[in-house]
């Protein structure tokens, strides 16, 4: 079991990523993409509790999303955040840069990865879900903050199909809901851009 629950920033951030994917979601479906900085500022101490005030920038991304598959753009844009080409994002004046999350939707499956068929690794694998009639529409909000946690939120398009899922957690760890935190095409490019503000 992990520890973050009980973390008042990751338990910031996982609110602030549900905050963000229900404001989105009022904007309908088949929206593009985004990309947003999870900003922290000052943290406030009572008597009682620690507040962690968070606030997400949207980053002007341009037309970097309009054409093409979006995890592999997103990639493109971590390879070139770390070769140097782009300044790292300064810290506003709301405070510091925390960690990043990628808005997207995305063709997902529902079924539970134990009861998947070959077929649906396979797909996995290759990024082909979209041609499974199994297959869901979902809205994927996927974060990485400094500390190094990963959090994800996936939201189906059909409310009948499926749950909401969130999870959030450190690599290799085992949530509350049995799920095992892992990296991929995203996280991986998440992650590349997180090292650029740590």
């Amino acid at each position: 079991m992990n520890d973050v629950q009980d973390d008042p920033i990751a338990m910031a951030v996982a609110t602030v990523l549900r905050d963000l994917v229900e404001g989105e979601g009022k904007n309908g479906w088949d929206q593009p993409p985004s990309l947003w900085i999870i900003v922290r500022s000052r943290l406030v101490m009572s008597e009682t509790q620690l507040t962690v005030p968070l606030t997400l920038v949207k980053m002007d991304t341009g037309p970097l999303f309009s054409d093409g598959e979006p995890a592999d753009q997103l990639a493109w844009l971590a390879r070139r955040v770390a070769s140097g080409a782009f300044k790292q994002p300064p810290d506003s004046e709301e405070g510091q840069a925390i960690g990043f999350v990628f808005l997207t939707e995305a063709w997902a499956l529902s079924a539970p990865r134990q009861g998947f068929t070959d077929a649906m690794l396979e797909a996995t694998r290759n990024r082909k879900i979209k041609e499974l009639p199994e297959r869901i529409e979902v809205r994927i909000a996927s974060a990485v903050d400094t500390s190094g946690i990963i959090y994800g939120l996936m939201v189906p398009r059909d409310p009948t199909k499926t749950d909401v899922m969130e999870t959030f957690g450190r690599p290799g760890e085992e949530t509350r809901n049995h799920t095992v935190i892992a990296g991929g095409y995203v996280i991986d490019s998440l992650t590349t851009l997180v090292e650029s503000i740590a």
